[in-house]
């Protein structure tokens, strides 16, 4: 995905190792799969959508985003940019965030 869009030098193994989830093995990534299920039920129910699916799916959308700029925002050295990764993300989660 990240070289479709012409970013050679990152993909998802850089990404994981940046989130620390490739030291761990199966077990570690069912615990994780678990507790990541957990918060998106969580998430789930303050969420605005009509129904239980689109709900998910914002609940999704405002996990992903959150992780995301979490774990770009520590990985770039510059504060600024590390500031406008959270902000941005701050600003586009999805309603009811």
């Amino acid at each position: 995905l990240f070289r479709e869009r012409g970013f050679d030098g990152i993909g998802l193994n850089e990404l994981m190792q940046a989130a620390g989830l490739t030291r761990g093995g199966p077990a570690l990534r069912e615990v994780f799969g678990e507790g990541v299920g957990n918060l998106v039920a969580v998430l789930q129910e303050q969420m605005p959508a009509a129904t239980p699916p689109e709900r998910r799916e914002q609940a999704l959308a405002m996990l992903s985003t959150m992780v995301g700029a979490l774990v770009l925002a520590r990985a770039v050295g510059d504060g600024g940019l590390s500031r406008e990764l959270l902000d941005a993300a701050r600003k586009n989660l999805p309603a009811g965030g």
